[in-house]
């Protein structure tokens, strides 16, 4: 079983948590090929806790995520030139935990996602570690762990792990720059969206579910003309997220954040033709990292720097 070593105490990994109505709750939509925000975008509006990063060693956050297993919980971690860890904060910014992965490094961290596990009391978090400047990896990484249950660990806990999975992804056509890492609730396959400077971002997928195998191939499955939809400001894509039923893909730039709503049934590059919803967001120094709420009713992001902000934008109508 997953274990950490922890200063005080052994970490029970899987233990049954209640979640916060307001944005903690899992949601209550099918897993299948259609849910309940299906082929329409919903409307969100500012809904800000008043809340900063405590934390000062989170300095250039790039990966955000919602926990599952632990009550109004971000996990966070920083873009290149940190270690190899994530960090637990609070929604309202106070700090819970760091957890390191032993025996490993960050290349270059850029985006992290969290999906429910197979049971109720279980989550999992994938961290991308997909940045590539100058486009010459040969393969990117993808760390998979347990999210573990922070609810007997004291604020502040540094925690140690060497259970994670570690997967080599290999791009089928050559290296690519990314910043933005989803994982699909329905399929399990986790995706990766491109970052270039001309507007263009390109849609990468697995074949099927990350297992203990080789490396993995990520397939090409759509390309965006960002410069050919009505959107306004950057084009540039740092960050995105999936909602926990599978019907919202949230996509975040420097600048502004977009919501596509995905039609019943549709292949990926079929979601991606749709028309895009804009969805509200703060000016931030580096808007680099964005998430959904355990239930979708709300979105977070983050900006780099320290001490940054948190915003949290509230659903209104589906």
């Amino acid at each position: 079983m997953h274990q950490f070593l922890v200063t005080i105490c052994m970490l029970p990994l899987l233990a049954c948590r209640s979640y916060a109505e307001d944005s903690g709750s899992r949601s209550a939509g099918p897993t299948g090929e259609t849910g309940p925000s299906d082929a329409a975008c919903a409307e969100f509006t500012a809904d800000h806790p008043d809340a900063a990063v405590a934390n000062e060693a989170i300095d250039e956050t790039s990966g955000l995520g919602f926990g599952r297993i632990n009550k109004d919980t971000l996990w966070v971690h920083n873009d290149s030139g940190d270690t190899a860890r994530i960090f637990a904060i609070g929604t309202d910014g106070t700090h819970h935990a760091t957890v390191h992965l032993t025996g490993t490094e960050a290349q270059d961290w850029e985006d992290l996602a969290l999906v429910d596990g197979a049971s109720s009391d279980e989550g999992l978090i994938y961290i991308g570690d997909i940045g590539d400047n100058g486009s010459t990896r040969k393969s990117v990484v993808v760390y998979r762990l347990a999210e573990p249950d922070l609810s007997s660990v004291e604020p502040g806990t540094e925690l140690h792990t060497k259970s994670f999975e570690r997967f080599e992804l290999v791009y089928e056509d050559g290296a690519h720059n990314a910043e933005a890492l989803m994982v699909d609730p329905r399929t399990g396959r986790v995706l990766i969206l491109t970052k270039t400077e001309k507007g263009v971002t390109a849609l990468y997928a697995t074949a099927a579910p990350l297992e203990k195998t080789g490396s993995e191939t990520l397939h090409l499955e759509a390309t965006i003309d960002l410069l050919g939809i009505d959107l306004k400001g950057f084009r540039i894509v740092t960050a995105a997220d999936i909602s926990p039923d599978g019907g919202w893909m949230l996509v975040r730039t420097y600048s502004d954040a977009y919501m596509w709503a995905r039609p019943g049934h549709a292949t990926y590059a079929e979601w991606l033709e749709t028309t895009p919803c804009e969805l509200p967001v703060e000016a931030e120094r580096q808007g680099e990292a964005a998430t959904f709420s355990a239930d979708a009713r709300h979105y977070f992001t983050i900006s780099e720097g320290i001490q940054p902000e948190i915003y949290r934008f509230r659903q209104t109508k589906k």
